[in-house]
């Protein structure tokens, strides 16, 4: 309720003119941030784990290096939806109960090199050097 009251206000001294008179609330300017371009990274955890995936892959100029928690290979997915994803990526399959990952890595290479030579995605020799942490485990 405090984090309320603190917007009312601040949208009601946005909107005040001049002669004290009240406008629809104004643009408030947000401060800058001191970011070193260089050392922006993305992470996620399970299905974040393959959007940072799929981020750091398209968006190489912008993020320099990607932390993944139990995430797959880019575009593991294909066009075949969650399940070809969970079937090719480690979803748990009966009656063992143990992921399967059928590699998918070829198809992802073919992939992210089109894509980089049409220029849909971010120049793939970006990743060169860039920093990856990976973390997975049999009960995710």
């Amino acid at each position: 309720h405090a984090g309320a009251t603190s917007a009312k206000a601040l949208a009601v001294a946005a909107s005040a003119t001049s002669n004290g008179g009240s406008t629809s609330p104004g643009i408030v300017k947000l401060q800058r941030y001191q970011i070193d371009p260089k050392k922006v990274f993305v992470a996620g955890i399970s299905s974040g784990g393959f959007a940072a995936v799929q981020m750091h892959v398209a968006h190489s100029s912008t993020f320099k290096g990607a932390a993944v928690y139990a995430g797959g290979v880019y575009w593991c997915v294909g066009a075949g939806g969650a399940v070809t994803a969970l079937a090719n990526c480690g979803g748990l399959t009966l009656p063992s109960n143990q992921a399967s990952y059928n590699s998918t890595l070829t198809m992802s290479e073919a992939y992210l090199d089109a894509q980089s030579s049409l220029g849909t995605i971010d120049p793939a020799t970006n990743l060169r050097g860039q920093p990856v942490y990976l973390w997975s485990g049999t009960r995710d």
